[in-house]
């Protein structure tokens, strides 16, 4: 039987590699006719001259190409597809879907919000044709049956592999490098599990990735674009779907999270670091393993090489995985995270790790002060309803503005039914008595108290803010809103008191 499968995947794998070194010059001199280039127009990109793109076209191309050469072909491939077609249906309509918004992204340009979503509909397509996470089996802990948390983890799985091979394509070679490693990893994984169809697509896309990597291995001609990096990271989600769906082992889970462990832990640095600063987790920045490792001396090609045995390592760590007991695999996870908390020092991100540390600490203060001041507001508000006199009304007006962190309050009430202002109240917050910040950064809001539809007061609040701190000026609006609401609520039985 392994001699069966070996045959069929070295024929694929050999389809798969000669379309793609056919195809790949040919998209390149395309590219280069059409301007389709990659520009070295930011600071996070390393090349220095213009790159033809779209070398995904010819991965997605060899790929498939390869599969309907087999299915349409007599012998032993087009029994197996053609047994299997409604999971190559599947696999092809799902993932054109991804392929096709990175190509528009490559020629046109796509927001990230149109990214996501489509990457969202295509795994929740290939969730409905059967690729799916149902069960999770861990060591020490057994199965464990998702039932309605199949359906999230599966989307979450698909699209958080896909965006992290997209963010590791930085440098020439790296994710596809990284992706060839990984389905090298899932081939022999399928060959030692008996799943004939899961290595067979791993054959293919290591056969159509290497094809380009002698295009793309530094210093390269042609970049694959979002086309290829979307297509790659979402083959290489589902493939491990596929072949999880076979298997029993207690570590099939881990295995394909130790294959990626270096695009999967890119991503997590990457995501925490902007995320902590307040920016889009899909911003660019250069800050990625690679751009350090560049950082400290290294070449390209070098770090590129050093990458590469990263995923080796990775990639046979994860074999053996599936070899030892318990106990063994205990003490192999333990060392992998020795090694990665020590490759993370090495890099420099303990630092970052202490400031988003510390970014996170000063949020978490700050959502507990915010959840007080709520409360405290609440209380106001629901003490200004017994309320019958002016004066009162005044002292709870000033704790109002102070509860909730105005630097400024000034508001005035009509004293009769003759509504003629002239009781008022001020507050001012010590840090606008010291002039601590420049006024010229102090934002107001002004609204008119109205009593039986008429002008019975006003109600003035000031607060310092930074001129994008768009969220903040909204969270005062929102409080001075409560605020007249309760006071127009309650004005009407304090002037029928005087």
């Amino acid at each position: 039987m392994y001699r069966h499968f070996i045959r069929d995947a070295v024929q694929v794998f050999s389809f798969a590699f000669v379309i793609s070194v056919i195809l790949t010059p040919i998209i390149r001199r395309i590219c280069r006719k059409r301007n389709l280039y990659d520009l070295p127009n930011d600071e996070r990109r390393i090349h220095t001259i213009p790159i033809p793109r779209l070398g995904g076209i010819a991965i997605y191309a060899a790929f498939f190409g390869t599969l309907f050469i087999g299915l349409f072909s007599p012998g032993a491939l087009h029994e197996l597809f053609a047994y299997h077609g409604k999971t190559l249906f599947s696999l092809f309509i799902s993932s054109s879907i991804v392929f096709g918004i990175g190509v528009y992204d490559d020629i046109r340009g796509a927001t990230i919000p149109q990214k996501f979503v489509v990457q969202v509909a295509a795994a929740i397509a290939i969730y409905t044709l059967g690729f799916k996470i149902t069960i999770i089996s861990m060591p020490f802990i057994g199965s464990v049956s998702l039932e309605m948390l199949s359906l999230p983890l599966t989307v979450f799985w698909i699209v958080g592999v896909t965006n992290a091979i997209n963010f590791i394509d930085g440098m020439d070679g790296l994710a596809s490098g990284v992706g060839f490693f990984y389905v090298s990893t899932m081939f022999l994984l399928s060959l030692f599990l008996g799943n004939g169809m899961t290595a067979l697509f791993s054959a293919m896309l290591a056969g159509a990735i290497s094809g380009f990597l002698c295009y793309n291995f530094s210093p390269a001609s042609i970049f694959m674009g979002d086309s290829g990096s979307l297509f790659i990271g979402f083959m290489i989600a589902t493939i491990a779907l596929q072949g999880s769906q076979k298997s029993s082992t207690a570590v099939v889970l881990l295995i394909p999270i130790v294959a990626l462990g270096l695009p999967i832990t890119d991503t997590i640095l990457a995501v925490t670091r902007r995320l902590s600063h307040g920016r889009s987790p899909f911003s660019a920045d250069r800050e990625h393993i690679h751009h350090r490792l560049l950082n400290m001396g290294l070449s390209p090609r070098k770090t590129v090489l050093m990458l590469y045995g990263v995923c080796f390592l990775l990639g046979v760590t994860a074999l053996l995985m599936t070899a030892v007991n318990n106990q063994v695999l205990t003490l192999i996870l333990i060392v992998l995270s020795i090694m990665a908390i020590s490759g993370i020092r090495m890099l420099g991100y303990t630092s970052s790790m202490i400031e988003i540390n510390e970014l996170v600490k000063q949020r978490i203060r700050k959502k507990r002060r915010l959840l007080e001041q709520q409360r405290l507001t609440k209380e106001i508000l629901n003490e200004m309803q017994s309320i019958s006199d002016i004066p009162t009304l005044k002292k709870i007006a000033i704790r109002a503005f102070e509860v909730m962190e105005f630097d400024i309050g000034y508001c005035t009430f009509a004293s009769s039914k003759t509504f003629d202002i002239k009781d008022d109240c001020h507050w001012r917050s010590p840090r606008y008595e010291r002039r601590e910040i420049p006024h010229d950064l102090l934002a107001t809001i002004t609204v008119p108290l109205l009593c039986q539809e008429k002008k019975s007061g006003e109600l003035m609040i000031g607060k310092f803010f930074e001129p994008a701190d768009v969220g903040a000026f909204f969270e005062m609006s929102v409080l001075v809103e409560q605020l007249k609401s309760a006071f127009e609520q309650q004005l009407p039985h304090v002037i029928n008191q005087n």
